[in-house]
């Protein structure tokens, strides 16, 4: 039988959640303390206990609208990817299900909506447990491989070519020195890469700040390719990871300086420098067409949800259908 009890903040046992093996960088103290700042997010951490062990943890963050508790682990807005349960110990997927079952049980004495989004489970999983759900779709890189063997597998003509052609013209990559600069440039790429589509950010560049100030360098890669003859910051990434899993978080680059084909030389050196952390898959997050060129692995999976009233579900439909309504209406 499973039970459940909620950690406070100052109580939450973020070194045994982090050296659970499925635990990934949205399972960590330091996006705990990115989400708070940035966000305002309450913590909303659960432990799982099946008889009178203790089998892992529930990740998630308790926050309102128009009045409203909602428990997203995670939710729309956060820059945030898969969160959900992590485990001390292995779980199949149908245990994993049954925890979720009761532990949804459990959040809607706290809530009117839970939305999670875990990395353990599949569509399959999900379609004959829960009643709402979307499919997320996105693509993964092996990075398993040699790095010859990956560069190799990457298209000959979009982007073998473009990483030879960024040496050849003598683009430099380097780590930057300064985080707070580092996000200031990289908004402003970001705001050029928007600006062709007639559109802004969706998020501030003091989220960036946030990002930088909280996920300690260990869990980041952060890089920047520079013009081989003025120095100026053409392009910037920016990658987040712990234990084996990594997230392609954000790129940026400035129009006029695409015939360097910096940011091909970019992915490239951020992969090296992945393997050498000893990350062996690559979070794509979503579906672009530029994405395609490094050849990844496409894939869906469930963002369930489940809510205490049946109106509430159409409400955040709409709310969201809206949103992008008004975004698109101002472009």
């Amino acid at each position: 039988m499973y039970k459940f009890t909620i950690c406070e903040e100052n109580d939450i046992p973020w070194t045994q959640i982090e050296s659970c093996s499925d635990s990934n960088i949205f399972h960590t103290r330091d996006w705990m303390k990115f989400l708070i700042v940035c966000k305002g997010l309450k913590p909303f951490v659960v432990r799982i206990h099946l008889d009178k062990k203790l089998i892992g943890f529930f990740i998630g963050y308790k926050f309102k609208k128009i009045g409203l508790n909602i428990i997203g682990s995670p939710f729309e807005g956060w820059t945030t990817s898969y969160q959900g349960i992590c485990s001390l110990y292995s779980l199949n997927k149908k245990q994993r299900i049954s925890i979720y079952k009761k532990l949804s049980e459990f959040c809607l004495k706290y809530c009117i909506l839970l939305q999670f989004l875990d990395w353990n489970l599949d569509n399959e999983d999900v379609i004959d447990h829960f009643q709402n759900f979307n499919f997320q779709r996105s693509y993964y890189l092996d990075l398993s491989p040699d790095i010859d063997i990956l560069f190799k597998s990457f298209k000959q003509k979009s982007c073998q070519y473009a990483i030879h052609k960024a040496q050849k013209l003598g683009v430099k990559i380097q780590v930057p020195e300064h985080p707070h600069e580092f996000a200031e440039e990289y908004y402003n790429e970001l705001v050029d890469v928007f600006s062709k589509q007639g559109l802004t950010p969706t998020y501030s560049v003091d989220h960036v700040k946030y990002l930088l100030d909280n996920v300690s360098p260990c869990h980041r890669i952060l890089l920047e390719a520079r013009h081989p003859e003025t120095n100026i910051c053409i392009a910037t990434i920016i990658f987040i990871y712990h234990n084996h899993m990594a997230f392609y978080w954000g790129a940026a680059s400035y129009r006029a300086y695409q015939k360097y084909c910096p940011n091909e030389l970019l992915m490239f050196e951020a992969i090296k420098r992945m393997k050498e952390a000893g990350v062996f898959l690559l979070e794509m997050e979503g579906i672009r067409p530029y994405k395609e060129k490094y050849n990844p692995i496409q894939y869906s999976k469930p963002q369930v949800l489940v809510a205490k009233y049946p109106f509430v579900i159409p409400m955040k439909k709409f709310a969201k259908k809206t949103y992008y309504y008004i975004r698109n209406f101002k472009k």
